[in-house]
């Protein structure tokens, strides 16, 4: 509280905080207590800071649009005694903001605010009623227009004018003014790398009978990524040109606490998006001047798309950046667009030549420069991914698209020759590595299915298609069958015959048969022959095979109980005694099981 004495009873109340500086030529008589609160002015819609503008304008027909919420606490006050008083609690506004820039150095806005919220406690202090706000108001339409006079475009210094025309569009009160306003300012700021900054000077002239104000306002802000973060500080200043009196009668004055109005802001800036920005910030007032907030937070989101200056050579090539599809290497001339300013580059993979490790084929950036340019090649054989049927695995080349690039696999059955354990015979895919890749072996005698002729019966190779992969000898519940027929050579006499040396390996796996079924007890061996000679001739001969076969088979570890030898002579025939082949099939034995164990 500051007393002064006048005309009797004076008294100076405390009222008001505020962001912006107010101040009127003189108050002569009575002043009105009301006016607009509203110390922050949102910059324009492309401007870096929160309410501090940039000197530059940048793009060309570039249009942008943001819209802010700024909240005031406690914008203006009154103390009574010990009793401090709100006259205006608060006050929520929503800012629709929009700019459009022209030829990359005007700048022309329009900023249209609404109060969403307002309120206080319409104290009566001395006998002077103040009425609080207690609904949504419009505000005053600001339209502005700005140019920038020094400097280029997010060069390192730049001075710019700028000027606002405020239009009564609202109801006299705290939200609006009732009266037109002009603020005309001057700019400067600039960026160096990632370092931003503004100041802004300027007045606020006022129709209405609160005072004129000188106006400052700075901010800086550092920037990070491709501006798409950056954080920092904003400072407002305001100021009246005379003491700024809300209250004059010959009993009661009632005057503003502080001359100046100061506030503080800490904000930042997310551009999520190269056209989006959204923001936050927050800050105290820092003195007691007129609608100086004891708090104030302020929230945006735009569209605010950057645009680069018509003029601006960022490689110093000669090509505005904006014509320059290489604006960051320096490069000719080309009638390709895609290729304007850009550095030589043959295979067109956006690589220059001279960085290019291959470039006559294009390829990616590599880290690498024996690779940077050049086609992938994950398997690294020199055959490029795009072309290489086996990417992931090195190979010579070849003619053939389906084995460019690919391991060697001679027998083609894409089991490539250095796990394929039969690399010239195409099979099929094992987990044993001596199988892998071998042609299917169901019984497993090295025998493969497709020329076995018994492929689920181990045998061995025989050159005879129909034997090819078939045991010799198999034992059946009837006899001992065997697939090949015994040879015979004569003895003394033709009648007499005795096993040829070349049967011995089929009556040895007879013989094993034998061994291997200890329940059979008895076997008859026969003898059989062809009709070619007489019917005795015939049946001594069949004997004398009987006779011979059982000898064979007792010589070499066959009890002589379980054998007996009989001839049957032509009676038994299974081929016809007609042809060479039919007389050949019944020169044979045949080994009948007589007698077997009960199981």
């Amino acid at each position: 509280m500051r007393l002064d004495r006048r005309l009797g009873r004076t008294r100076s109340i405390l009222a008001g905080a505020a962001f912006f500086l107010l101040a009127r030529a003189s108050l002569a008589q009575e002043a009105s207590t009301t006016g607009a609160l509203e110390r922050f002015q949102p910059s324009v819609a492309g401007d870096a800071l929160f309410g501090v503008p940039s000197p530059g304008a940048s793009g060309h027909l570039v249009p942008r649009a943001k819209a802010v919420v700024d909240f005031g606490l406690r914008p203006l006050s009154i103390q009574d005694g010990d009793t401090r008083y709100a006259i205006v609690s608060q006050q929520t506004f929503l800012h629709v903001n929009a700019s459009l820039a022209l030829w990359d150095r005007l700048l022309v806005s329009l900023d249209m605010p609404f109060a969403l919220t307002q309120g206080g406690d319409s104290p009566t202090v001395l006998g002077v009623p103040f009425t609080s706000p207690q609904s949504a108001e419009v505000g005053d339409l600001r339209i502005g227009a700005r140019v920038r006079l020094f400097g280029e475009d997010r060069g390192a210094f730049q001075v710019g004018l700028g000027g606002y025309l405020v239009a009564p569009t609202g109801p006299s009160g705290y939200a609006a003014e009732g009266a037109v306003r002009g603020e005309p300012h001057v700019v400067m700021g600039g960026r160096v790398d990632r370092f931003l900054y503004s100041v802004s000077l300027g007045t606020t002239l006022r129709a209405s009978a609160r005072p004129h104000t000188f106006d400052a306002r700075a901010g800086a802000a550092v920037v990070f990524g491709q501006d798409f973060f950056q954080i920092g500080p904003e400072l407002s200043l305001s100021t009246p040109f005379t003491r700024e009196v809300l209250v004059d009668t010959p009993d009661t004055r009632i005057s503003v606490a502080s001359p100046v109005s100061a506030e503080l802001l800490v904000g930042a800036k997310l551009r999520p998006l190269p056209f989006l920005v959204v923001g936050a910030a927050a800050g105290p007032g820092l003195t007691q001047g007129y609608g100086t907030p004891v708090f104030s937070a302020v929230g945006s989101i735009g569209y605010e798309p950057q645009a680069s200056p018509a003029d601006k050579d960022t490689d110093g090539d000669d090509i505005p950046d904006k014509r320059d599809a290489c604006p960051d290497t320096p490069g000719p001339e080309n009638d390709d667009p895609h290729k304007n300013g850009c550095p030589p580059d043959a295979d067109g993979d956006r690589i220059a030549d001279k960085h290019d490790a291959c470039p006559n084929e294009p390829g990616p950036k590599n880290e690498d420069p024996a690779k940077n340019g050049c086609p992938v090649d994950t398997d690294g054989d020199r055959i490029a991914d795009k072309q290489d049927a086996c990417p992931s695995e090195p190979g010579p080349k070849s003619a053939d698209p389906r084995k460019n690039g690919c391991p060697p696999d001679t027998d083609d059955d894409s089991i490539r020759d250095v796990v394929d354990a039969c690399p010239t015979d195409p099979g099929v895919p094992n987990e044993d590595p001596k199988k892998n890749g071998c042609p299917p072996d169901r019984d497993a005698d090295t025998v493969p299915d497709k020329t076995d002729a018994c492929p689920d019966v181990p045998g061995k190779p025989d050159a005879e298609p129909q034997l090819n992969g078939c045991p010799k000898v198999e034992v059946t519940n009837e006899e001992i069958v065997i697939r090949r027929q015994i040879r015979f050579r004569f003895g003394q006499s033709s009648q007499y015959q005795t096993v040829d040396p070349m049967s011995d390996d089929l009556l040895h796996e007879v013989r094993d048969a034998i061994l291997k079924h200890p329940e059979i007890e008895l076997i008859e061996v026969q003898g059989h022959a062809d009709a070619m000679g007489a019917d005795e001739y015939n049946q001594i001969l069949s004997q004398s095979r009987a006779d011979s076969v059982r000898a064979w088979l007792i010589k070499r570890g066959i009890p002589p109980e379980k054998l007996v030898a009989k001839g049957y002579g032509a009676s038994v025939p299974v081929g016809s005694n007609d042809s060479k082949e039919g007389r050949q099939q019944n020169r044979r034995a045949n080994f009948v099981i007589i007698k077997k164990k009960e199981p």
